[in-house]
Formats: structure tokens, sequence, C-alpha cells
């Protein structure tokens, strides 16, 4: 239980009397453990409702992984589209690459 201070029994029991300062002390310190019990549990409730469980920081974490895989896929992907258009502008805009296609591919001797 919740003791109130020394200083605060003694001014009850000064004007009070020893009896009546003894149970109001008692149902002050019955009230404040009430209370305190009472916040506890609010308190509980409030984090429960505020912090992730376990489950669904890993079940974040898996969707937050898949996003970041299907982006490295994308990314993948247009550096590949991204590649083949270099090397085609590089071969395409060359006189001298394209007389060579040509010749590989027999359109030109």
């Amino acid at each position: 239980m919740a003791n109130i201070p020394y200083e605060i029994y003694k001014e009850l029991e000064e004007s009070l009397g020893k009896e009546r300062a003894e149970r109001l002390t008692k149902a002050f310190e019955k009230y404040f453990e009430t209370q305190k019990e009472e916040i506890k549990i609010k308190l509980k409730e409030e984090l429960k409702d505020e912090l992730l469980t376990k489950g669904e920081f890993y079940s974040e974490i898996k969707r937050l992984e898949e996003k970041i895989t299907n982006l490295e896929k994308t990314l993948d992907l247009k550096i590949r589209i991204w590649f083949i258009l270099i090397i085609a502008l590089i071969l395409f805009t060359n006189k001298e690459t394209l007389e060579w296609l040509f010749k590989l591919f027999g359109l030109i001797k």
C-alpha cells in the first residue's frame, strides 16, 4: 500500500485525533491504491493499442521485403531495356557498323 508522508499524518493526528487520523490515512491509502491499479490497467491498454505485436511486425517486414523484390525486378528489366537501346543506338548510328551488319546478313557484298 502507498503510505502517506509522516508530516501529513502528524498534522491530521493533531487536528483530528489519533483514531480519526488513522482511519483517514487508511482510507486515503486504499483510495490511492485503487487509483494506482486503475491507472496501471489504463496505461497497459493504451500501450497495447499503440504497440505492434510480434506477428504484425514480422508481417510488415515480409510485405516490405516483397515490395523491395518487386522493385528490384522492375529496375532490372528497365536496366536491360536501356542497355539494349544504347547498344542498338550505337550500332545503328555508326556508318561502319551498319555496313558490317549488312555484310554479315548478306544485304551488301
